[in-house]
């Protein structure tokens, strides 16, 4: 059972860490600009 348990959920978490992944860039982007303006 658990074999079929993470087979199924295994897409969501690639979709979770994909957007977990765009969010984490997007808030370096706002840190490294905020940065560069204040600097």
């Amino acid at each position: 059972p658990m074999r079929v348990l993470t087979a199924v959920r295994y897409p969501y978490i690639l979709t979770e860490l994909r957007r977990i992944g765009i969010l984490a860039g997007i808030l370096l982007a706002i840190l490294v600009v905020l940065a560069l303006v204040l600097s």
